[in-house]
């Protein structure tokens, strides 16, 4: 059965919002993300960043200055990509599609049914919403934590008034040269019956 991953970047103070004021990338960042890739087939993106995303990365297989951005772009435009939305989204990236749904039940199975096609995993990549809708209703099982060595102070935090506890089991980690710290969780057993 394919897997869903949550994978986002946070500031020390848990801040996801704006990442472009504050993320630190670099070229190694974008090969481990280039090698998290490989076991994937699907990304999911919230209604809100998949213009963003769908703008930046369809330029940047072009005019990015980073030989590793251009291949990194080249896969994330070749992939196929979901955009969960609750009302209608122009769908503007290659390879994607609209997955509507109107409450937390018809998204859990649709998550499920997903889960169930053949192929490889299922990353769920962007925004701050989707996010906490996936970690509040529990809609993974495993979780990849990008931690950049900045204070931000303001902005969007993600686990703030979750009520629910979920015992996670490290996987890997990795520490890239600029200081950023790459976590890779997956759900405890004790957790394997709410997915």
């Amino acid at each position: 059965m394919r897997k869903i991953i949550t994978s986002f970047h946070m500031s020390l103070d848990n801040v996801v919002s704006n990442p472009e004021k504050w993320m630190l990338m670099s070229d190694d960042i974008l090969k481990s993300a280039m090698h998290y890739y490989e076991q994937l087939d699907t990304a999911v993106f919230g209604s809100k960043t998949y213009p963003l995303l769908a703008g930046y990365w369809t330029n940047a297989e072009q005019t990015s200055v980073s030989d590793i951005e251009k291949q990194f772009a080249q896969r994330i435009n070749g992939i196929n990509k979901i955009v969960l939305s609750r009302s209608n989204v122009e769908i503007v990236w290659q390879n994607s599609e609209l997955l509507k749904f109107s409450d937390i039940q018809s998204l859990s199975e649709s998550l499920e049914h997903l889960k169930q096609l053949n192929g490889k995993n299922i990353s769920v990549e962007s925004g701050v919403g989707l996010w906490k809708l996936f970690l509040k209703n529990s809609f993974f099982d495993e979780l990849v934590v990008s931690i950049h060595p900045v204070i931000v102070g303001k902005g969007d935090r993600l686990f703030l008034n979750f009520q629910n506890k979920e015992e996670l089991i490290l996987k890997s980690h990795k520490i890239f040269n600029n200081g950023v710290v790459e976590l890779h969780y997956t759900k405890s057993k004790n957790n394997l019956a709410k997915v």
